[in-house]
Order: structure tokens, then C-alpha cells, then sequence
């Protein structure tokens, strides 16, 4: 009976510690605690889609695809973009933020005065590819690949969350 008694202490112990660990064992392979849905909000490219006008530039940028003038409605959103490529802190330095346009699209004096304030970039797309249309803002690479983009609802929470994940991309 002593031999059992000394050592139920180091038993009990040992299994004292050793329980969270075949506890997360436990979590991890049955996959019980996995976060359900996606990592991005916005949605990620499965191809690789290459806008031959926006490969020039050496940073990342966030595009505006504006169909029309730009109005209200349009600067007013590109303002909420500029706030989100500010929130990114010492990291905006790494992004551009430009209005793509197709022409024959004509921008009055007034409003590319505006852009230039903000510092928004024009970009004249002369085609849209097929997988884009129906995006509103696009995410692209300094290669002129489009990584992701965004319906026409502008999700500025959303855009800021996915800038802030590829931040660490175009900052390493």
C-alpha cells in the first residue's frame, strides 16, 4: 500500500500537466475549434488576372473602377479609401491608391484638381477583363496582378482588414 501512495503525487501531477496537451492534440485533429469562413472578406482571385496598364508602378495598389464621371458618389468613396490607406500607418507608404477609368470617360477640371489633393492616381483602363467586371475596387500587385476585389458595396472594414493582412507582403 505504500508503494501505491507514493506514487499517486507524481501520477496525478503528471497528469495534471500533461491534460491541456492532449486536450489541444485533441482540438487540433478533430478540428473542433476551427474558425468557421474565410480568412479574406474580400473576394481572392483564383487566377491570375493581369491589368497591362497598372504593371508600371513599383507598389501595390487600391483601385477605384469608376464606370461613369466621377460624382459624388465616386469621390465620396474614394475618400473612405484614402481613410483606409491612411489607418494602414507607416505601411501606406507601400500603397497606391488610383481611380481606374475607361474612356471615353472624361474627368472635369475640378474633380482631377480633388484627386490630385488626395493623391489619387488616374489610371485609363482600356479594357476590363471578363473576371473583373462587376468589382468595384480592386487589390493589385506591383506586377499588375489583381489579387482580390470587391462587389460594388464598399466594405471599408472589410478592404482595411485584407490591406492590413497584405501589408506584411509588400512590407518584407
Amino acid at each position: 500500500m505504500k508503494i501505491t501512495k507514493q506514487f499517486t503525487l507524481p501520477i496525478l501531477l503528471a497528469l495534471l500537466f500533461l491534460m491541456p496537451f492532449f486536450a489541444a492534440l485533441w482540438s487540433y485533429k478533430s478540428g473542433v475549434m476551427k474558425q468557421a469562413g474565410l480568412v479574406n472578406k474580400g473576394q481572392l482571385l483564383s487566377t491570375s488576372v493581369t491589368v497591362p496598364e497598372l504593371i508600371s508602378t513599383q507598389k501595390w495598389q487600391l483601385l477605384y473602377v469608376s464606370s461613369a464621371t466621377c460624382e459624388k458618389v465616386c469621390l465620396s468613396d474614394l475618400d473612405t479609401l484614402a481613410r483606409v490607406r491612411l489607418a494602414l500607418g507607416r505601411r501606406l507608404y507601400g500603397l497606391e491608391l488610383s481611380l481606374g477609368v475607361k474612356p471615353p470617360v472624361e474627368l472635369t477640371a475640378p474633380v482631377i484638381h480633388q484627386l490630385a489633393t488626395m493623391d489619387i492616381k488616374v489610371k485609363n483602363l482600356k479594357q476590363i477583363p471578363q473576371e473583373l467586371r462587376g468589382s468595384q475596387v480592386w487589390i493589385v500587385n506591383k506586377e499588375g496582378k489583381v489579387i482580390m476585389t470587391y462587389t460594388d458595396s464598399l466594405q471599408p472594414k472589410a478592404i482595411y482588414a485584407d490591406l492590413k493582412k497584405l501589408s506584411e507582403l509588400w512590407a518584407g
